[in-house]
């Protein structure tokens, strides 16, 4: 129904994730959920570049959910600072346990 209604690439399939991976996850586990449109092309009418990352601690309420446009740069230049950004929210969301 979320993908329907926004698209693989959204905030709202990105909190869908995490409520996944947080529902098959042990107390106190991190989930990280990132979707994106890494190019070359452009998806779903969404620009290449555009990043959705949440990171949550399955037992806790907290969730951070980042939407990033890196812009128009290599594939591989987006999966790069993805990850390193999702490094740094999670990194945020420990340190407030």
């Amino acid at each position: 129904k979320t993908l329907n209604s926004y698209g693989a690439v959204s905030h709202e399939t990105v909190k869908e994730m995490l409520k996944g991976l947080c529902y098959q996850a042990e107390s106190k586990t991190l989930a990280v959920a990132i979707s994106g449109v890494a190019g070359p092309k452009r998806s779903e009418f969404k620009p290449v570049g555009l990043v959705f990352i949440g990171v949550k601690i399955s037992s806790c309420g907290t969730k951070k959910i980042a939407q990033l446009n890196f812009g128009d740069i290599e594939r591989h230049k987006i999966q790069q600072k993805s990850v390193n950004e999702a490094l740094e929210l999670s990194l945020d969301i420990i340190s407030e346990l």
